[in-house]
Formats: C-alpha cells, structure tokens, sequence
C-alpha cells in the first residue's frame, strides 16, 4: 500500500512538473501573499539495499514567510511549504521547487526572495528559477560548524565567525594566513580547508543588516530541523536500509501525511461514548415448552444403537 500511494504521488508531481515546463500549461497561482520569502534546501543521504547503488540523495527545501515566536528560542514557520525529491537532476529540482512555490504562493505579491543553505553548489541554485530579487545567506550552523572543526578554541572560533558576519572574509583573511603558515599536519588541512571554504561563500558571509536592509528582515537557520522532521527521523538509522521504490514512496507520505490524514484516516471519538441502559430481565415461564420432532428419530439411522440412546436420554423414556 505504501509503494502504490506514495509513487502514484510522486508520478502525479512528476506528469505536472512535464506539462508546465515541458508542454507549456499554465501554473495555477496560489492565495499565500508575502512581500518577502524565506527559501533554504538541504540534502540528505539513504543507504540502500538490493540495488545497483549504495546510497541516494534526498533533497530538501523549505519556503516560510516569517518566524513566529513561540517561546524562549523557540520558533514556528509560518505560511511553510516543503519540498521532497529523491535523486532528481539539477534542473528538475529547481523545476520541482518552482512549480511547489507557485501553487502555494501568490509569487506576483513577492518582491524578494532570502535564500540559504550550506553554501553547496546545487543549493545556491536551487531557487535560481525564480524571477525575483535574491539575496544568499550561508547558514550559520555550518558557518559556526565549519570554524569550531578547523580552531579548536570556540571563543576564538566564535569572534572570528562574529568578524565574518559583520565585515565579511577581508576581516579574517591575515589571520588566518598567519594560523596556516604556524600550524602543521591535520591542523594546517583543516585551516586550509576552512580559508577555501569562507573564500568561495564570501556572498554570503555578511547578516543582511550589514548589507543595507533593514532591520526587520528574518533570520535563516531552519533547514536542519525540518530535515529531520522529513526525512531522518522516518527514514535513518536504526540500520534503515531501502529500495529506490520504497524510498521514494515513504518520502511522498512523509511530505503529504497531513493531508492524507483528512482524506484517508478516521479519528477516533474524543468523549467515551455512553453505555446502553440495561433492558430489564423478562421472567420466562418454565412451565411452557416448545414440542417438536428430530428428524434423525424418524430417518434411516433410527434402529441404531446410538439413536436409540439419544431418544431415550430426549424423551426419558
């Protein structure tokens, strides 16, 4: 039942995605406005089992409006759309994400779009399709990630990250010249590594309130929990193993439960449903019986030594 729901999903997104970009069909507008989106995507990897490949990447993206508080560093997405594929091209992807947004959001009310994500290359064109003003943000996570492996001291990895959010790679590039040339080994690779990594996602490193925007803008940062939520919690560890087929049905229900959830499960009654009034016993009067014959008394087993015994044991006699 899961391969049979979840892939009749999946082609039925697929067949769309070929007649709107393929076929010319027209997207349907969504009713969601936002002057502003907030767009991340992320990847994860499924060990397989019974197939040519050991492993296969599932992509994630995930388009909100704002964050909502809910509590102390604590935060809901609102206006939320995520999005699910597993082992699409680079151009499809963003065909996927493309047709998802504009059947959620009304795109022509958008004047801006803030993307994020680890700084991979399929990542940062993820929402290349989109025919707005983008601005790339580098995750934090992976920023603060990235720094605490390569400097083992976290306060210096913390201030040298505070540099590069608030002045970008040129507050940083001395010194972490002078930190390559005096370590060695492993640390002088992790070092290296680090500069070529802040190098090449140098767009990306500065908080949009020291680009010039305002204040008000959002901060990125919620990929990595929707992954999980999506994805790793469902479908790794535990020594989860899958097939393409079944891998991709799964991610399909994963993506699409709640709506399943109204169209295909029926709840449970919230109040304990009331007891039956016990009907009252009615007296029977044993003097009154019923009379009738046994066919077997009558039949061609009659003279036999069993029926004799059950007649007499009947009619006590």
């Amino acid at each position: 039942m899961v391969w049979q729901v979840g892939n009749r999903i999946v082609d039925g997104e697929e067949a769309e995605r070929r007649r709107v970009f393929e076929g010319g069909e027209a997207i349907a507008k969504g009713k969601v406005k936002a002057e502003v989106l907030y767009g991340e995507s992320d990847g994860v990897w499924l060990h397989l089992q019974r197939e040519k490949r050991r492993s296969v990447e599932v992509r994630v993206a995930t388009l909100y409006s704002e964050k909502k508080s809910l509590g102390k560093n604590r935060y809901r997405l609102a206006d939320k759309c995520s999005i699910v594929a597993l082992g699409i091209s680079g151009e499809a992807w963003q065909e996927h994400v493309l047709k998802a947004a504009h059947h959620y959001y009304d795109l022509e009310q958008t004047r801006m779009l803030i993307s994020g994500g680890d700084g991979n290359q399929w990542v940062r064109r993820t929402f290349q399709r989109f025919e707005l003003q983008q601005e790339f943000v580098l995750d934090r996570f992976h920023l603060s990630r990235a720094a605490r492996r390569a400097i083992g001291d976290k306060v210096v990895a913390h201030e040298m990250v505070k540099k590069l959010r608030q002045q970008g790679f040129a507050a940083v590039r001395q010194e972490l010249r002078q930190r390559i040339e005096q370590a060695s080994g492993k640390e002088k690779e992790k070092l290296k590594q680090f500069y070529h990594y802040i190098d090449y996602q140098q767009d990306g490193l500065l908080d949009l309130s020291h680009r010039g925007y305002s204040s008000e803008l959002g901060n990125l940062g919620a990929i990595e929990g929707n992954v999980d939520k999506l994805v790793i919690h469902r479908m790794k560890g535990r020594g989860c193993c899958w097939k393409l087929h079944g891998a991709r049905a799964m991610l399909a229900l994963c993506q699409n439960k709640e709506a399943l959830k109204h169209m295909a499960f029926q709840y449970l009654p919230l109040q304990t449903p009331e007891h039956p009034k016990r009907k009252k016993r009615v007296s029977l009067d044993r003097s009154e019986f019923l009379h009738g014959r046994m066919p077997i008394f009558a039949g061609p087993d009659q003279d036999k030594p069993w029926v004799k015994e059950m007649y007499r044991y009947v009619h006590g006699h």
